[in-house]
């Protein structure tokens, strides 16, 4: 089987044209992964602070109400009757 021939002008490696934007590229890809990611573990902390300050404020109903239960404390601070 013959070898097929190079175009006249082509080159066969890549040059400063190629791996320029192919670097930019890169970056602005992991640069938009670590910006997810950060988004992502702070929507997370901000779930995590919030289920703390229920439990404290279920904990508190509790401890100054006598005879609630958990569900009823809930209601109570949910705002429903």
């Amino acid at each position: 089987m013959p070898h097929a021939m190079p175009l006249p002008g082509l080159r066969a490696v890549p040059t400063a044209w190629f791996w320029g934007p192919m670097s930019a590229l890169a970056l602005a890809l992991a640069w938009a992964l670590v910006a997810v990611c950060m988004a992502q573990v702070e929507r997370a902390d901000a779930r995590r602070a919030s289920r703390r300050v229920q439990d404290v404020v279920v904990a508190h109903c509790l401890d100054q109400m006598g005879n609630l239960t958990v569900a009823r404390c809930r209601q109570r601070f949910a705002g429903t009757p």
